[in-house]
């Protein structure tokens, strides 16, 4: 069910990028590889073989880097990369993603809103391993809980929902991502998308990992 959760998240981080087009942040486009045969895929793809046809396009986009020189000096970043998102921008994404809730909490919502939340959850996860945001990892554990109970759902009754149990959770993380937007430097936001990327093309079922516990507690330091 893990696996259906990956292809959610990779089906919707293409559109992630249209939210990025705007003049003070240029847009980089990333072809498609063709989809792969090999037998580790087919075997991963048989045993969701049902539900993953409706899981979208599940190719892995990306291209092929030349592996660094360790001399080579790191080009410094630009301006926009150093300031957060534009504020345009940050709203739109902001307004998707609590939409996205809204639809799920009741009939009204389709794969593409649960697809917008997965994204929005593993983002608002990987930027608060780089320092922003503090919230209790049992809330990331949770929401993903939620989206396989939904994605189960799905799968029986083609009913697309989140439910009223597990819905708060979700809007706390949305509403700690809609800061993250706001305060986090575009490099890191980036970054950010580049370990979700990593998490999609892999094997690993879920990206979160458990932290350090301090005294009973978890913590993400």
């Amino acid at each position: 069910m893990r696996l259906a959760i990956r292809c959610l998240a990779h089906a919707w981080l293409e559109q992630w990028t249209h939210h990025r087009h705007s003049k003070h942040v240029p847009v980089r486009l990333w072809p498609r590889a063709p989809t792969t045969t090999c037998g580790s895929l087919r075997h991963r793809q048989q045993a969701v073989a049902v539900f993953s046809e409706r899981c979208f396009d599940t190719r892995m986009t990306g291209t092929k880097r030349k592996p660094s020189r360790p001399d080579a000096i790191r080009k410094p970043l630009s301006k926009s990369a150093l300031l957060p998102m534009p504020a345009p921008s940050a709203r739109e994404l902001s307004l998707a993603h609590h939409l996205a809730l809204a639809a799920c909490r009741g009939d009204r919502a389709n794969r593409h809103q649960i697809n917008e939340l997965v994204r929005s959850v593993y983002m608002a996860y990987f930027l608060q391993r780089m320092g922003f945001g503090d919230m209790p990892f049992e809330c990331y554990e949770h929401a993903e809980a939620a989206f396989e109970n939904a994605l189960a759902v799905a799968a029986k009754s083609a009913r697309w929902m989140i439910s009223e149990q597990d819905a708060p959770v979700i809007e706390r993380l949305l509403a700690l991502h809609d800061q993250q937007l706001s305060e986090a430097p575009m490099h890191r936001v980036m970054e950010a998308k580049k370990q979700l990327r990593q998490f999609i093309a892999g094997t690993s079922v879920s990206p979160l990992v458990p932290p350090n516990r301090i005294n009973g507690r978890s913590s993400f330091q």
